[in-house]
């Protein structure tokens, strides 16, 4: 806690609440089947220096915003983290490689 509110953080509350309103924008098909979720998952990435991860928020509208913020806080120290642990096992030669989904490729092959 004692994380300050962003504009991301109430982004995430607003369109979770909005979703649960209109139950349609939440729907997705699977084959043939409409199918219409109770709750509202929602998904943000976060970039870091090198790469992008996800941070899921599951039941999101029952979310307060400071437990909202706590999961972003958590979801880019996961990142701080994955990141410290891929520069020191690669080095600078991770640095050479241009694209980032190059190196979200080449990764999920090494590793």
């Amino acid at each position: 806690m004692g994380d300050s509110l962003g504009f991301t953080h109430m982004l995430v509350k607003a369109t979770a609440l909005a979703a649960c309103r209109v139950p349609e924008a939440r729907s997705f098909l699977q084959g043939h089947a409409l199918h219409r979720p109770k709750s509202v998952d929602l998904g943000v990435s976060i970039a870091g220096e090198w790469n992008y991860a996800p941070v899921v928020f599951v039941k999101a509208e029952k979310k307060s915003l400071a437990e909202i913020a706590d999961t972003f806080r958590a979801g880019s120290e996961r990142e701080r983290a994955d990141e410290d642990r891929i520069s020191r096992r690669f080095g600078w030669a991770y640095c050479l490689i241009p694209a980032p989904w190059l190196r979200r490729a080449l990764l999920r092959f090494v590793l």
